[in-house]
């Protein structure tokens, strides 16, 4: 609903990257933001096949189970603007595995922020991202 609402006048290939873009922000705002997984977290879960069963045991914990998401979405014009917030303590998105590199390239994660900065001509982190936990 919200894809077909902001994304109206985009053609096919701009509703999927749109799409994309928000679907990855979206998860890393559950997964990392509010539940707090932390990248070696995640590798871990994925590992060993336990990913589903830590989200739910972090979603289950009481302070984590009432955090919540807020999606802005604004526009003007042919200019849209989707602001994605999160209650988690922020992040440092400056040290983000590189996706690029060789040994990133077939890791079964890690590859959402730039996937997202691929989908959309412009994103950008507020101060709260930019802070370590």
């Amino acid at each position: 609903m919200l894809i077909r609402r902001c994304g109206v006048g985009l053609d096919r290939n701009g509703l999927l990257e749109l799409s994309l873009a928000v679907r990855e922000v979206l998860t890393n705002a559950v997964e990392h933001g509010n539940l707090e997984l932390t990248y070696g977290d995640k590798t871990h879960a994925l590992e060993s096949g336990t990913l589903d069963e830590m989200l739910r045991q972090r979603a289950a914990r009481p302070d984590l189970s009432q955090r919540r998401i807020t999606v802005l979405v604004a526009r003007q014009d042919r200019r849209l603007a989707i602001t994605i917030s999160d209650e988690g303590p922020g992040f440092d998105w400056r040290g983000l595995p590189d996706p690029s590199e060789p040994a990133n390239l077939l890791s079964a994660h890690g590859r959402g922020v730039l996937l997202a900065r691929l989908s959309v001509d412009s994103m950008v982190y507020n101060d709260r991202a930019t802070r370590s936990p």
